[in-house]
C-alpha cells in the first residue's frame, strides 16, 4: 500500500475526531462507541460512552464489539484463499463440493455457484435464521435444512442481500478445509495476521472486555444480556473484535489472499442512515479506512452496527 506524505496531519489527530464521535453517539442514542482511522501503518482511535449502562463500564479502545455483517468480509477472504489454493472454482456449482446441497428451487440447486453467493445474486431467501446449537455440526445442519428454502427471484437475476448464502459459504469452507468455520478463521486469517482480540466463540472472548448489547423500547434503553451470535450464523455476522483490529485486518488481509479489493460498506440503525465518513472527512483519501461501531442501536439487541469505508488502490 502506498502512503501519500502530503496528506494532512490532522487526519490522525484524535482531538479533531473525539468531539465528532461524541456528537454522532448522541445522535444515534447508543450507549458507547469506538472510532478508528488507519493511514499507512498508523492507527488513530477514539472511544466514548459506556459498554454497559448497568454498571457504567467505560468504552475503551480495547473494548470488543459485535461487528455483525462486516464478518462477511472475513468469510469472503476464506473463500478466496480456497481459490488461491486451487481448492475452489468460483464458477463451479456448489454441488461440486457439497453433493447433498439442496434448496427448494431445482435450477438454483443445480446451478448456484460460490460467485452467486459472494455477490448476493443467488436469489435464495436470505433471512433464514434458525438456530442449530453450539456443536461443530451447527453449520452443516443449517445447510441441510436449506432444502426447503425458497427463492426471492430467479438465480442470477439481480442483487438481493443474502445472509443465508454466506452461511452456506461458511460450510463450504468447513468441508474444503476439513475443520470448523471458527477454526478456519483462526488458523487461516486471525493467526497469520497476529490478531488476538478477535473471534466468534464465547470461550475465545471471555478474557477480553466485550460490549454488552442494548435494546431501546419506548425511548428507554437497557442492557440486553443475550449472546447474539448463533454458531450457524457466524459466517454471515458472528465476528466480535475491536475497531483497530478490524481496520488492520482490512488493510493487511490482502497480503493473505494476494489480491486487491475495493469495498464500500454502510449500515442503518434506528431507522436512519449514517454515513461512514464524518463531517469534515473530505480529506480522507485513497487507502484510508474509517470505522464507527455504536454499542447499541434503537430496536436492536446486538452490540451495534459497524460502518466502514475501505478504499484500496
Amino acid at each position: 500500500m502506498t502512503t501519500d506524505t502530503h496528506r494532512p496531519a490532522e487526519l490522525l489527530d484524535s482531538d479533531r475526531w473525539q468531539p465528532r464521535l461524541e456528537e454522532l453517539l448522541d445522535r444515534v442514542g447508543a450507549p458507547g462507541a469506538l472510532f478508528a482511522i488507519m493511514q499507512g501503518d498508523q492507527v488513530m482511535q477514539c472511544a466514548a460512552g459506556v459498554a454497559n449502562l448497568d454498571d457504567a463500564t467505560p468504552v475503551t479502545t480495547g473494548t470488543l464489539f459485535h461487528i455483525a455483517s462486516i464478518s462477511k468480509v472475513f468469510t469472503a477472504t476464506l473463500v478466496m484463499q480456497l481459490v488461491d489454493d486451487g481448492k475452489l472454482d468460483l464458477d463451479e456449482p456448489i454441488r461440486t463440493y457439497l453433493p447433498d446441497f439442496r434448496v427448494a428451487d431445482a435450477e438454483a440447486t443445480e446451478r448456484v455457484t460460490a460467485r452467486h453467493l459472494l455477490s448476493h445474486t443467488s436469489g435464495i431467501d436470505g433471512d433464514k435464521e434458525d438456530s442449530f446449537g453450539r456443536g461443530d455440526d451447527a453449520l452443516a445442519r443449517y445447510v441441510e435444512s436449506c432444502a426447503t428454502l425458497g427463492q426471492v427471484f430467479p438465480l442470477g437475476a439481480t442483487f438481493s442481500y443474502c445472509n443465508s448464502g454466506f452461511n452456506i459459504l461458511g460450510h463450504l469452507v468447513e468441508v474444503l478445509r476439513e475443520k470448523s468455520y471458527d477454526a478456519a478463521l483462526r488458523e487461516h486469517l486471525f493467526d497469520p495476521l497476529g490478531v488476538k482480540r478477535m473471534g466468534t466463540l464465547p470461550e475465545d472472548l471471555i478474557w477480553f472486555p466485550v460490549a454488552t448489547g442494548h435494546r431501546t423500547e419506548d425511548k428507554n434503553t437497557h442492557a440486553e444480556y443475550a449472546w447474539e451470535t448463533e454458531r450457524s450464523h457466524a459466517p454471515a455476522g458472528g465476528v466480535i473484535t475491536t475497531a483497530d483490529a478490524t481496520v488492520a485486518t482490512a488493510i493487511n488481509g490482502t497480503a493473505i489472499t494476494g489480491g486487491s479489493v475495493t469495498v464500500t460498506v454502510s449500515g442503518a440503525a434506528a431507522g436512519q442512515h449514517f454515513s461512514a465518513s464524518p463531517t469534515g472527512a473530505n480529506n480522507v483519501n485513497e487507502d484510508d479506512v474509517i470505522s464507527f461501531t455504536p454499542s447499541g442501536a434503537s430496536g436492536s439487541s446486538i452490540p451495534g452496527t459497524f460502518y466502514a469505508v475501505i478504499r484500496r488502490a
